[in-house]
């Protein structure tokens, strides 16, 4: 298998470092030995290093946990799925290790940019019945955007709320026929 692994693989990863250390393993998680025999069709897992990333500043915190789900207050900038450049620092990654639940999942998106409340199912098994209702429109998400601005410079023709001497536009971000 090492033969295989370093010709797969091409230089692009430390296939003699993680074989030695014992970082390649089957689909039943015996390791992955460099002198094994090559099998056709079989699954070998691993794990990348992880460049390092900017620390996302913020806090995630939980605003309801129970057997089946988290709901958490996701702030501005932290990806929701590890992807790309960010990693480690997603909520799935930092709450799957803050929580010691290893199959938590979002139910939902939020972008990285955007901050608000996310629900996260706490296993696999939970996450099916949850994401209908979120299809089926049973639940659904708004999106409220405050602004310094008055809402006489919005170019968003939305009707706007003040809440806190703040405008507030109700509505989901193709709501606002500027931004489709």
């Amino acid at each position: 298998m090492g033969d295989w692994l370093r010709h797969r693989l091409d230089g692009r990863t430390d296939v003699e470092g993680m074989l030695e250390d014992e970082r390649f393993v089957y689909d039943d998680l015996r390791v992955v030995r460099d002198g094994d025999p090559y099998r056709p069709h079989t699954f070998v897992w691993f794990h990348r290093d992880l460049r390092e990333e900017v620390e996302v500043p913020g806090t995630l915190d939980v605003l309801h946990r129970d057997e089946r789900i988290v709901v958490v207050d996701k702030p501005a900038f932290l990806s929701t799925i590890p992807r790309g450049q960010h990693v480690r620092q997603s909520v799935v990654v930092r709450l799957r290790d803050e929580l010691g639940l290893p199959e938590l999942s979002p139910l939902h998106r939020l972008d990285r940019v955007t901050s608000g409340v996310l629900l996260m199912a706490t296993e696999q098994r939970w996450r099916g019945a949850y994401q209908v209702m979120f299809e089926h429109g049973t639940v659904r998400k708004t999106y409220r955007a405050r602004s310094r601005r008055g809402a006489s410079t919005s170019s968003c023709p939305r009707p706007c709320a003040t809440t806190s001497a703040r405008p507030v536009a109700s509505g989901g971000p193709r709501s606002c026929p500027t931004r489709r």
